[in-house]
């Protein structure tokens, strides 16, 4: 893992997209059905003013969050999910997600990377998607004040890659995103993984006090491979540190 001196010294700008982004290939392989749910996604605007339960579905499934698809209330689908939809559409940029997730409001099942996933796939040139890597390498570059992934903090986010966007004319949000995301799991990370499909989904959670701390053995990976490679690696790095303690199955 790269020191964080090194870290530190991350300059994200058109360079920086230009290297990394064509290196996301090299690990993962859902582009082709990226552009094929932009288009579903951009239809179902056009005829329902909203997305269609398949089409969530499918993008549930791209984002790789199935395993937390049974805190989803799928048979109140039009009336919860396809009203918040249609509700954040015509909110400006800083309040969509609020729009799905802020108290009182908040959708069943969804937190700030899902939503913000479904966001993106109907505003795709104005909402990106919070993740935990592309939110580390905008904490180590000192693009963000913290690396936690909620609604509180997704505006400081997307504000952020805003400003990347603004400082590089002529790349989309979903070339920053590759770019973020590649250069996370290929260096920082520093794995070997295989081309496989994309997953963003929920990251496994160590409950301490009372708040939930991502284990680096955890991060979600778009491929099956990591710099920890077995089961006994993974429980070894999150506990190795913490003998003497009492864990329960919660």
């Amino acid at each position: 893992m790269p020191s964080a001196s090194t870290a530190a010294q991350i300059v994200i700008d058109a360079g920086f997209i230009n290297k990394w982004h064509p290196k996301y290939d090299l690990t993962e392989s859902d582009e082709g059905e990226y552009r094929r749910l932009l288009a579903e996604t951009d239809r179902d605007l056009g005829i329902l003013a909203t997305v269609s339960k398949d089409t969530f579905l499918a993008i549930w499934k791209w984002k790789g969050a199935l395993r937390v698809i049974q805190h989803v209330r799928l048979d109140e689908y039009q009336s919860l999910y396809a009203r918040a939809f249609r509700r954040a559409a015509s909110e400006p940029p800083e309040r969509k997600l609020a729009a799905l997730l802020a108290p009182g409001v908040k959708l069943p099942g969804m937190e700030a990377p899902t939503g913000s996933t479904i966001l993106h796939f109907m505003h795709p040139q104005t909402m990106p998607i919070i993740d935990v890597r592309t939110v580390e390498v905008l904490y180590s570059a000192g693009l963000l004040s913290t690396r936690r992934r909620d609604l509180a903090h997704y505006e400081e986010f997307r504000r952020a890659i805003e400003g990347i966007r603004q400082r590089c004319p002529g790349w989309s949000l979903r070339e920053i995103d590759r770019a973020l995301f590649a250069y996370h799991k290929q260096f920082l990370e520093k794995g070997a993984p295989q081309p496989a499909q994309r997953e963003r989904g929920p990251t496994v959670t160590d409950h301490v006090g009372g708040r939930s701390h991502t284990s680096a053995a955890a991060l979600p990976v778009r491929g099956t491979s990591s710099i920890l490679r077995t089961n006994h690696d993974r429980f070894t790095s999150v506990f190795k540190n913490r003998t003497g303690r009492t864990f329960s199955t919660a």
